[in-house]
């Protein structure tokens, strides 16, 4: 089956280049690509593409307003998955853009082989972030939500060492390729671990791997300075046990 995607982005060169690196793929098409808010929307509904790719300053209407009202309850179904592919990583623009609907969110420096992956984990309804922007929404979450939870605990006691040590570089927001660098595995063999972990714990995506990791307290993150609770200072980061 072949994924449609549309591109939206201001700069002809950053549309050129996604463009080229996705049609290589023999499952992704391509389908049209804009720097205009408006026509974004226009292309969209003519062209019904599974996958929205966009950043967030745009032409007429910006990357946000679009992913809002494509994934919005007037937008006629199918709704398309939107990726926010942008240089800005602060937190309130985060935030803005998974209110808006989008279930991606790379940053400009994510090789193409990534993005790739990414518009392939949304179609499979998984969700799709840089590390980066993983370990600062989990960061948020997890001090939004903060207490562990005893089932998610309990999961914990059937995971082998392995695991434990892959959780916790997972955790940490590490790409598949550099947890097996610094594990001295295949990358294949990362992903077949990964894989076994969701099984075992009953999880959708790597994602929830994430969530997993603090809600049961495996790991703590490092707070950011504007989310830190009034008087009290983030602890260092736990090690499995």
């Amino acid at each position: 089956m072949t994924t449609r995607v549309l591109i939206c982005d201001e700069l002809p060169v950053v549309r050129d280049g996604l463009a080229g690196a996705l049609t290589r793929e023999p499952d992704i098409d391509v389908v049209a690509t804009t720097g205009d808010g408006t026509d974004a929307l226009a292309l969209a509904r003519q062209h019904t593409p599974d996958v929205l790719i966009t950043d967030i300053p745009l032409a007429r209407r910006s990357g946000l307003e679009v992913a809002a009202e494509v994934t919005g309850p007037a937008w006629p179904a199918p709704h398309p998955e939107v990726l926010v592919f942008t240089t800005q990583a602060d937190d309130a623009t985060v935030m803005k853009a998974l209110e808006a609907g989008a279930y991606g969110y790379l940053l400009k420096d994510t090789p193409s082989e990534e993005v790739i992956r990414a518009v392939r984990a949304l179609v499979a309804g998984e969700a799709a972030t840089s590390g980066r922007v993983t370990r600062r929404l989990i960061d948020w979450l997890y001090w939004r939500n903060a207490q562990p939870v005893a089932a998610a605990q309990q999961g914990l006691q059937s995971l082998t060492p392995r695991e434990r040590e892959i959780l916790l570089l997972v955790a940490a927001g590490l790409p598949d390729a550099d947890i097996a660098a610094k594990l001295t595995l295949q990358e294949a063999t990362v992903r077949s671990h990964i894989y076994h972990l969701r099984e075992k714990l009953t999880l959708r995506d790597p994602a929830q791997l994430v969530v997993f990791a603090y809600q049961s307290g495996f790991t703590v993150p490092t707070v950011p300075d504007a989310w830190s609770p009034p008087g009290r200072a983030p602890g260092p980061p736990r090690r499995p046990r």
